[in-house]
Parts: C-alpha cells; structure tokens; sequence
C-alpha cells in the first residue's frame, strides 16, 4: 500500500532494519483497521494533466486534516470539511497511470486510510490539420456564411446570405450543405420569399430547425407557423438538448424557451444582444450560460447569462469590462469565454489564456483536449489538452471567421473575406 510504504521508508531510517520489519508488520495490521472506515476515493475525470477525485466520508467525524499521496508523494495536504468533496491535482503527464491513496488525520493522528485508486491520464489530440477553404457568392452584394452544423463527415450544414454563385450569378440562397463529394447552394423559402438565416440547430440528420422558420425533416423542408412571441427580433443563437426542449437569444436580449408545445419569453434583464449560448451537464445538472456584449463603444453592458426556464441571472461579478462574445465547456472543462482575447474561468477566477492577441468570435469543442477559437484576421487556434497551437499559415489571406462546428477529428469554420462567403474544412492528420 502507498502509506505502508511510505511508513517503512520513515521507519528504516529511525530504528533501523529489525525495527523495520516489525513495524511494517504492525503498520499492516493497523492499516486493515483503518481501511474499514468509510474512507473512499473514486475516480471522479482524468484530463490530459489533472486527476479529479471525488472523496466519501460517510459518516465520519469532520472537519479533519488530510494527506493525499500520489505514487508515495505527497501532493495535497489540507481540510476535509464535508462529506463529498472533489480533490484537483495538477500537473500531470499525460497518458500516464497514477495510485493514488488518501490519508486522514484528526488530532493530529492517523484516523483513516482510504483504498488505493489507480487512475491513467487522456491522451493529447493532433495540432495538425489539412485545410480546403472554399469561397462563394459575393456575384451581386457581399456574402457571408453566419453559422455552421456537422451531423457526420458527409453532412454538413452551413447559413446565411449568398448572392449568386458562377451559374447562377444573380440568384440568391441561404444555405448550402455538403453531402460528402460536394457543396450545394440551397433556397430556404418561407411563404414563397427569400430570407436570411443567421443561426440554426441540428438535433438530429433528419430533424433541424432553421431558426424555427422552417425544419428539416431529413426529407422535406417544412414551413412552421411563426408565433408572436417570436417576431420583431433577430435570432443570433441556439441551444438545447432536443427538438422539445430548447432555448432561443438574440438581439434587444430577448431569450425565450420552447417546451415542446409553446413558446415562454424569459425576462434577460439586458437589452443588448445575445451572442452566443452553450450548455452542459455540470455537477450533476443542466447548465446554460449565454454571453451579452456589443462591439460598439462604450461596452457597458457586458454580461454572462446563467439560463433555466425559471430564471436568467448574471455570472460576471467580478467588473469584467471587456467584450464577451461567445461560451464554451463542459462537464470538467474551465469556462473559456472569447471576445477581446480569450479568459477560462478557473480555480475560482476568470485567467488570461496565452494566445495571439486577437478579436476572437466563437470558441468551440468537444473535450478538453480539442478546443478550437476563431475570429478577425482569419485566426484559427486549437488547444490539445495541453498547450494552444496558432495555425498563423492558415490558408486565407483576409477575411474575419465567425463561427466554427467540432467533431473529434473534424472541424468547419465559416465567416466572408470581405465580399464572398468562406466555409473551411479542416481534417486532423491521423
């Protein structure tokens, strides 16, 4: 066991080699007693360099001082004052096994020795990516790309505005869709006219919804009723976990929530724009943030929504002046925000992530060791579990990149270059 080994180390340079044996004998013995108390550590998230592990007392006596080794080291030494506490260490290599064993002392005394725990950190992933950048429209008025969806490899969705294309230069569309071997421009109308698409969400291949307007079926493109609770605003994103359950943002900070059979408006306590929203499972429940921020001077209004369908709250308490445009994490990742650079919300606090100074649009990803950002000046970034990689050669000269959709070894990013609309598709090298 680790303390037992870390006991005898201690012990053969007091007493000597005969006292060793003996005490090792007795430090086992005391060891089995002590194991039996409701000491337990679990494995709670290994990451590329941290270990979570979720500590249970039972009903032990608390507060209590405790030791925690890891490959007979110690690493952490503290307070233990509730029953269910998740211990951090830092640091680590990754792909590599760690043992793990906690130690619990009251009055100065060994108490308790929780079981030994052997957990083996992630992988990181490949900086590496081919890119195909593809440019179209800008035949009759600037065109652009506003938002993006990958349902597999060989499904790929994107929208916006598209003024023309080489065949049809003087036609307008508002979507396109790649289906594998090709890219195909698409005409999304609603009541026989043209409209823009600013932001959509995939659920399923065969259930997407077009800002509402219209939903893919996977066979037919089906116009919706629009109800008022839904007209008179801009739609700029959307999140949820089904086509039954998700929310709406956009500007004049309107939020509204759909259950499945109506429509409620949420009260954002904001009337500037709502960039972006994103949710995950978080300590054993649903969490919703959205950013609030406009890039007109002054920034006064600058905010990080928490959403439920009961109530929308304010996270940035700390005066953060500086713009935030879009939200990403999950379940054990920090809380990245992007906007004017990039900040994770980490150990307690909102910290500076070391990257190119840009203005940065969207961050996206789909674990803590893939993590993509774009924004102006076609910066692209990715984050593999430990450090940022800046793609500076990036295969567009000019243009600002707005939005951006994550698989594990994929990912499509989309914006304009000032007069055409731009979709890049990057492969990871495996």
């Amino acid at each position: 066991m680790l303390y037992s080994h870390l006991k005898s180390m201690v012990v053969f340079f007091v007493f000597g080699l005969f006292s060793v044996i003996l005490l090792i004998a007795g430090c086992e013995k005391n060891s089995t007693s002590l194991t039996k108390q409701n000491l337990i550590l679990r494995e709670d998230f290994a990451g590329v360099t941290e270990a979570w592990l979720k500590v249970q007392t039972g009903n032990m006596d608390l507060p209590a001082d405790i030791h925690l080794l890891r490959d007979d080291s110690l690493v952490l030494q503290g307070k233990l004052n509730t029953t269910d506490t998740t211990l951090i260490d830092t640091l680590l290599l990754p792909t590599h096994s760690y043992n793990y064993q906690l130690l619990l002392y009251k009055n100065g005394a060994l108490s308790a020795l929780s079981n030994e725990l052997s957990i083996t950190t992630m992988d990181t992933t490949s900086h590496e990516f081919q890119w195909e950048v593809c440019s179209i429209g800008g035949y009759h008025g600037s065109s652009v790309f506003y938002d993006v969806a990958i349902i597999d490899e060989n499904n790929i969705w994107a929208v916006g505005e598209i003024y023309g294309d080489s065949l049809n230069p003087q036609m307008d569309y508002n979507a396109i869709h790649w289906d594998g071997h090709q890219w195909e421009l698409k005409r999304l109308l609603y009541g026989g006219n043209f409209w823009t698409i600013r932001t959509f969400y995939a659920f399923s291949a065969n259930d997407i919804s077009f800002t509402y307007v219209v939903r893919w079926d996977g066979n037919h493109f089906i116009e919706m009723p629009i109800p008022d609770i839904l007209m008179g605003w801009g739609k700029n994103t959307i999140w949820g976990t089904s086509s039954h359950d998700y929310y709406m943002a956009g500007d004049f900070g309107t939020i509204v929530h759909y259950n499945g059979m109506t429509w409620q408006k949420l009260e954002s306590g904001t009337e500037t724009p709502i960039g972006d929203m994103w949710g995950s499972r978080r300590n054993g429940k649903t969490v919703i943030l959205a950013s609030v921020s406009t890039r007109a001077d002054p920034y006064t209004d600058i905010k990080l929504l928490s959403i439920s369908p009961s109530a929308v709250h304010d996270t940035l308490q700390n005066g953060l002046t500086r713009i935030v445009k879009s939200v990403w994490f999950n379940e054990h990742s920090p809380i990245y925000i992007a906007g004017d650079g990039l900040r994770e919300f980490k150990q307690g606090r909102w910290q500076e992530v070391p990257i190119p100074t840009y203005f940065t649009n969207r961050i996206r990803g789909t674990a803590i060791n893939n993590i993509f950002v774009v924004g102006d000046g076609t910066f692209v970034a990715h984050f593999n579990g430990m450090n940022w990689y800046y793609y500076a050669d990036f295969p567009l000269s000019y243009g600002i990149l707005g939005r951006l959709a994550v698989t594990e070894n994929l990912v499509v990013i989309v914006g304009d270059d000032g007069r055409r609309a731009v979709i890049a598709v990057g492969r990871r090298v495996l």
